[in-house]
């Protein structure tokens, strides 16, 4: 038994501020780790663009004419 048992007293929560600092370093360093995985991710996702998209600078320019007259 504790002392706490022997006197009656009930288990309760105590904050202390090492507590408080050690949760809230863990929540810092879980977020750390979820945004390093994000942007991992991030970057194996992200695709080349799509062949049809690609024009040379005079063909862009060619294009834009087209439009304006249009």
């Amino acid at each position: 038994m504790c002392e706490r048992c022997g006197q009656g007293l009930s288990h309760r929560f105590t904050p202390s501020r090492r507590g408080l600092l050690l949760g809230a370093s863990a929540m810092l360093m879980s977020g750390i780790a979820r945004a390093k995985e994000d942007r991992k991710d991030r970057k194996e996702s992200k695709k080349p663009p799509k062949p049809q998209n690609v024009l040379s600078p005079e063909a862009a320019l060619e294009r834009l004419k087209q439009g304006n007259e249009r």
